[in-house]
């Protein structure tokens, strides 16, 4: 029994679903809601119900209007999406465009931002190849004038020499000791940097300073690296490897700065 009534019921389903049927039942419920809304939900007795109703509907209402109302509905019905769709043609193509628009807008800056990591990336190659062969022009200087002392004979001024390279060695060694990690990404960075005037903020904002940063911050956060970046500057500036001018930002290393630099910098910036 259960069966029977589902199929019955999925059979009802299909009519109703069908352009014509269904517009039948549409019209008929518009047209004459008032008197089954009374019939099915009134609270007076069903004879009293019964009688409105029959009082309320004709053939009509209750064949004539539902059947060619629904017809007309049924055929009229393909036309009215039509002049829907075409009315909504317009605003679909203009946010079609705007989306695109925006899809390109976000695509030019991802390219605009990588091209500028990679100048960045190429400007700081460039510093380290001009600092490495300034300081193999500095080695070989000293070579030279090691090699000059020696061959005029001059042993004082042969122990002088090498006494002044040992000690400057030494306390490049002495000023390398007790460092913080942050202390030599400072460095490293005023070191390998392609800027005329770096300022404290081009440090802090550099996309490699921050990712070389999460490796050793504890619970890293952008404001840590702030804090505790301008710190490490402040000891460098009391070490005498960093120059800090107060007033415009600009940081720069020291003479001395750029010996320590020539030991603790790190690998190339790729």
């Amino acid at each position: 029994m259960g069966d029977v009534l589902k199929d019955l019921m999925d059979a009802a389903n299909n009519r109703i679903r069908s352009p014509f049927l269904g517009s039948i039942l549409f019209v008929f419920l518009v047209v004459n809601w008032r008197p089954l809304f009374n019939l099915l939900f009134g609270e007076t007795e069903v004879l009293v119900r019964l009688a409105h109703f029959d009082n309320a509907t004709t053939w009509v209402t209750l064949y004539l209007v539902p059947i060619v109302g629904g017809i007309f509905f049924a055929i009229l019905s393909p036309w009215l999406n039509l002049v829907g769709a075409w009315v909504a043609k317009r605003p679909l193509a203009l946010h079609r465009d705007l989306q695109h628009s925006e899809e390109v807008a976000r695509q030019v800056f991802a390219f605009e931002q990588s091209a500028k990591l990679e100048e960045a990336k190429a400007k700081l190659i460039e510093a380290k190849a001009k600092r490495e062969e300034e300081e193999q022009n500095r080695q070989i200087e000293a070579a030279e004038r090691l090699k000059r002392a020696a061959e005029t004979g001059d042993e004082e001024l042969e122990e002088v020499l090498r006494t002044q390279n040992e000690n400057r060695n030494a306390d490049t060694q002495q000023a390398i000791v007790g460092l913080s990690k942050l202390e030599r990404l400072v460095i490293d960075f005023l070191g390998e940097i392609n800027l005329d005037n770096p300022k404290v903020k081009d440090f802090l904002d550099n996309s490699l300073v921050k990712d070389r940063a999460k490796e050793f911050i504890l619970n890293y956060s952008k404001r840590r690296l702030d804090v505790e970046g301008v710190a490490a500057l402040e000891k460098l500036v009391g070490k005498k490897l960093v120059t800090w001018d107060r007033v415009d930002g600009t940081i720069g290393l020291t003479a001395r700065g750029y010996e320590v630099f020539d030991d603790v910098r790190y690998e190339p910036w790729d």
